[in-house]
């Protein structure tokens, strides 16, 4: 095993840690909750764990090889994918005690408008397709990379669906306000 794959092996590993950690100290007892498939953490990690073993297979195959220098291509991507976990984890924490991995409402819930969801209303998944978009890249292969990202921004986005009908729902004019002033993953864009 080289040194790059050793780190991305450790990074991987360290990344998985943090996710066990956040859903398992964020299960909340919440006033409603969405029973919507869609809304599920099962099926994300469905997503990701079909997704992922695909794309490193295809990785290994190169049909569409990305015309980067590995040397070059490798550190941005490490860049990339630990840009992408700052935003998540910055997300998590302007939250706090209203994070939560299940789709709900917590008793007292308040909307928050602070660090990252000054700017996006989602940082969490944007953070999550931010760190994959960096694996994918390292891949080295562009069909490993739609592999990776594609279906994950599906799921997201059907998720985000259902999470952005509960707000409105709960938070009624306030939440619709924030919508107007703020993009969904990405400032500006999205």
């Amino acid at each position: 095993m080289s040194v790059i794959q050793s780190l991305w092996l450790m990074m991987a590993l360290v990344w998985i840690g943090a996710e066990w950690r956040v859903a398992s100290s964020t299960r909340y007892a919440l006033a409603e909750s969405s029973g919507d498939r869609h809304a599920g953490d099962a099926l994300l990690w469905l997503v990701i764990g079909l997704s992922l073993p695909i794309a490193l297979w295809l990785k290994q195959q190169q049909q569409w090889p990305i015309a980067w220098p590995t040397g070059l291509r490798q550190p941005l991507a490490i860049g990339v994918f630990l840009l992408g976990l700052v935003i998540r984890y910055s997300a998590v924490s302007a939250l706090g005690r209203f994070f939560t991995t299940r789709v709900g409402i917590q008793p007292a819930h308040v909307l928050i408008k602070t660090g990252p969801y000054r700017y996006i209303r989602h940082p969490s998944y944007t953070g999550l397709l931010v760190s994959f978009a960096g694996a994918g890249f390292a891949m080295g292969d562009l069909l490993a990379f739609a592999v990776l990202l594609i279906p994950l921004f599906g799921v997201l986005l059907k998720r985000i669906d259902v999470e952005e009908r509960w707000l409105q729902n709960h938070f009624g004019q306030d939440y619709r306000n924030y919508c107007q002033n703020t993009r969904k993953l990405f400032p500006y864009l999205y």
